[in-house]
């Protein structure tokens, strides 16, 4: 089915999107802030890859491709 070539291509895109060096400060700038706020201790912060931080856009950029070619 040709939905399965745009699933895997968007994806990609949004990991690249995603992982760029403004947002991983942003992140690492937000867990400082919030542990130092709480005082939180290393042994009380767990599941940090299931935290809720998105990877992919909202809003991704139109591709355009010609139809079949995942075959």
């Amino acid at each position: 089915q040709w939905t399965q070539c745009l699933k895997s291509e968007t994806t990609s895109i949004g990991r690249l999107m995603g992982f760029n060096r403004v947002a991983v400060s942003q992140f690492f700038n937000l867990l400082r802030e919030i542990q130092t706020k709480y005082n939180f201790s290393a042994d009380q912060i767990f599941n940090a890859d299931e935290s809720g931080v998105f990877t992919v856009p909202t809003k991704l950029p139109k591709i355009l491709t010609p139809t079949c070619l995942c075959r």
